[in-house]
């Protein structure tokens, strides 16, 4: 799977939108926020997008200890979320 290798970091425009940069790359750029609330939010969601990399990284990492699992734990609510949830990261799952 191929995305924007390295640490991906939010910063805020002066327009207060956020955008999400790895060193000098553009990942991606959230719209302006009109109230608190939305702001709020809108940081939030910032956050989430600049932490999906190592997430990723993460689960994925996990899949050969899951595949040690027995059939049983394989079908665990969160093993199983886990397993979803990189299956849609790499396009697997529509």
């Amino acid at each position: 799977m191929e995305y924007t290798k390295g640490e991906w970091t939010v910063i805020q425009d002066e327009a207060s939108a956020l955008t999400i940069i790895s060193g000098t790359k553009y990942v991606a750029k959230t719209s302006k926020a009109i109230s608190r609330q939305d702001h709020l939010e809108v940081q939030d969601n910032a956050r989430l997008i600049a932490a999906a990399p190592q997430m990723y990284e993460a689960l994925k990492a996990l899949v050969p200890i899951i595949e040690s699992f027995t059939p049983y734990q394989r079908k665990r609510p969160e093993v199983l979320r886990a397993i979803e949830a990189l299956a849609k990261a790499e396009g697997k799952q529509g």
